[in-house]
């Protein structure tokens, strides 16, 4: 699972900061590889709902497809700009490209089925 794999989102300034490096969407299209989904880290001086995240993980979603993504809050770290719920909700309340079973293998199916348990 790739984890921070955005980062550089958050200390590129440009108008094209959110743009997915196609490198990442590469590797993440692996038959091995799976990548965390936490946008709401990627620019700090943003706030909630983060329209920017929803055409990231629009793009995110239409590349790899939901059977690669898992959720991740960042907890504690992502307290200094977002509450739990709002980690979570930006997918689950304001993705509504998504189905409610696609938001279940983001917020635990994918995790589980890697997993084995």
């Amino acid at each position: 699972v790739m984890t921070h794999g955005f980062e550089p989102i958050n200390f590129r300034r440009d108008p094209g900061r959110f743009e997915l490096p196609r490198e990442i969407l590469d590797c993440v299209r692996l038959p091995s590889m799976h990548v965390e989904v936490m946008f709401h880290l990627m620019a700090p001086e943003t706030e909630y709902p983060f329209p920017w995240a929803h055409e990231a993980l629009t793009q995110l979603y239409e590349e790899v497809g939901p059977a690669k993504l898992l959720w991740g809050s960042d907890m504690p770290g992502a307290e200094r700009t977002v509450t739990y719920r709002q980690t979570m909700d930006y997918v689950r309340v304001h993705a509504s490209f998504m189905s409610d079973e696609e938001k279940m293998l983001l917020f635990g199916g994918n995790a589980a089925r890697i997993l084995r348990v």
